[in-house]
């Protein structure tokens, strides 16, 4: 039995013809359930949300003001429509949405996600303190940044986003590393107290393919450490590929369940009106 539960349209249309390729093809891959998450800067509506980032008048700043400027152009309502006609016609589809965690911006997060009916939330990092490291024009940032000290920075943040109480689930949990810089040792001590922390607010985490075939690094997020420390504490998962094409949904999944099994997983979760529901993966 297989879940999606992170995919996105962002690089086609959001209309119905664009989303049955996404679930045509993964009903052919064995996907039973399917969960959409749109980013947040894909909508006018969460402009808001990058404030921190929009006002920066560095020239780093200005690298990503340019990026997040060609962005913003959709209508979250027509999102919405579309999700909620596909489950009108029987498909097995979750409304989600993959929201940028700023803490200077979690009331007005607040806010604006509380109108619209969700199915679940999932937070992201991909800021650590106004840098955005997952883009590739930013890879030069490295080389003023300490390594070790920049992890436990994301982490905390990751922490941060699960305190907020906005979210079902955090994504991509050590998605740092996707272009190849990991720690100079593996830091079991920040991954136990993470795993305690997402356990304590009761927020799910995902075994995430993406980082495998979307970036240099190659592997599955978490690391399997991480994971082991998310099973040992309790923390719930869903499994994702992260897909931003058609063809690449459900893609590792099985990679997914493995890893997770390895690491004491017998179960994975789905949502429904911000309601988790454990599945076996038998």
């Amino acid at each position: 039995m297989y879940a999606d539960l992170h995919w996105h349209l962002e690089r086609g249309r959001i209309d119905r013809e664009y989303a049955l390729r996404f679930l045509e093809r993964g009903l052919q891959s064995g996907i039973q359930f399917f969960g959409v998450t749109e980013h947040t800067h894909h909508f006018r509506q969460f402009q808001p949300l990058y404030e921190p980032v929009l006002r920066d008048e560095t020239l780093l700043g200005e690298r990503q003001r340019a990026w997040y400027q060609a962005h913003f152009h959709e209508d979250v309502e027509r999102y919405i429509e579309l999700v909620l006609r596909l489950k009108g016609e029987g498909w097995p589809i979750a409304l989600g949405l993959e929201v940028c965690f700023f803490p200077e911006t979690v009331a007005l997060a607040k806010k604006l996600l509380a109108s619209y009916p969700w199915d679940y939330l999932v937070g992201s990092v991909h800021w650590i303190d106004g840098w955005g490291f997952d883009f590739r024009f930013n890879l030069p940032e490295w080389k003023h940044r300490e390594i070790d000290v920049t992890y436990r920075r994301y982490f905390a943040l990751l922490q941060e986003a699960a305190r907020s109480g906005l979210f079902d689930v955090i994504a991509h949990p050590d998605s740092l590393k996707a272009y190849g810089h990991r720690p100079t040792q593996e830091p079991l001590a920040l991954y136990h107290q993470v795993a305690d922390t997402f356990a304590e607010c009761d927020v799910a985490t995902e075994v995430n393919t993406g980082l495998i075939y979307r970036y240099p690094i190659g592997r599955a997020c978490p690391e399997p450490a991480l994971l082991r420390s998310f099973a040992q504490s309790g923390v719930p998962i869903t499994t994702v590929s992260d897909a931003h094409e058609p063809n690449d949904i459900g893609r590792a999944l099985e990679t997914a369940q493995k890893l997770a099994r390895e690491a004491g997983y017998t179960s994975f979760v789905t949502f429904a009106q911000r309601r988790r529901i454990s599945h076996s993966f038998e």
